[in-house]
C-alpha cells in the first residue's frame, strides 16, 4: 500500500468513490443527502481545483492497481472568537471499501495529520455521518474525539 498525493488521473476513481457513498447517504436523509443531476462532473471541476491548491494535503492510498481509499484535508478560518490556531476540515475521505477502514482509512488518517503538522496546521476536524460505524471507530482508533452532533429536518 503506497500514500501518495492525489494525482489528476486519479480523480475518477475519487468521484467514483464519493457518488457510491452519496447513493448510501440518500438512504439514510434522502432529503439533506439527495444525489444532484450532474453531481460527478461539478465533483470533478471542484476537486481539480483542490489539487493545484498548494495550501490543501489531498492523499490516496492504491495498492498498485487501483486506488484503495484517499483523505482531503483544507484549511479552514476558525471565527475569531476562539483562539483555536491554524485548523484544517477533512470532509472529503472515504475508503474503496468498509473493511478497509482499520487499514487504509487508519493509514490515510496518520499520514494526514503528519502532513498538517508540517504545515504548521495545530488541530483539525474529521467530518463523518453517524451510521459510518467502521468510520467513527477508526476515528475513535486514532485518539479523536467526538463533540459535535448536527439534526437534520423539514421545515
Amino acid at each position: 500500500m503506497q500514500i501518495r498525493d492525489c494525482a489528476p488521473a486519479d480523480l475518477p476513481a475519487v468521484i467514483n468513490m464519493l457518488e457510491r457513498k452519496r447513493d448510501l447517504l440518500a438512504t439514510f436523509e434522502p432529503r439533506l443527502w439527495k444525489r444532484a443531476a450532474g453531481s460527478a462532473e461539478s465533483t470533478h471541476s471542484y476537486l481539480s481545483g483542490l489539487l493545484t491548491a498548494d495550501d490543501n494535503v489531498f492523499l490516496v492510498t492504491d495498492d498498485g492497481d487501483r486506488i484503495l481509499g484517499f483523505l482531503l484535508a483544507t484549511p479552514i478560518r476558525v471565527p475569531p472568537v476562539y483562539d483555536a490556531g491554524p485548523t484544517a476540515m477533512i470532509d472529503d475521505f472515504e475508503v474503496a471499501a468498509p473493511e478497509l477502514w482499520p487499514t487504509v482509512g487508519a493509514a490515510l488518517m496518520t499520514a494526514a495529520r503528519q502532513r498538517l503538522a508540517q504545515r504548521g496546521i495545530v488541530q483539525f476536524m474529521c467530518i463523518s455521518v453517524q451510521r459510518d460505524s467502521g468510520k467513527l471507530q477508526m476515528l475513535a482508533d486514532a485518539g479523536l474525539s467526538q463533540h459535535v452532533a448536527i439534526f437534520n429536518g423539514p421545515t
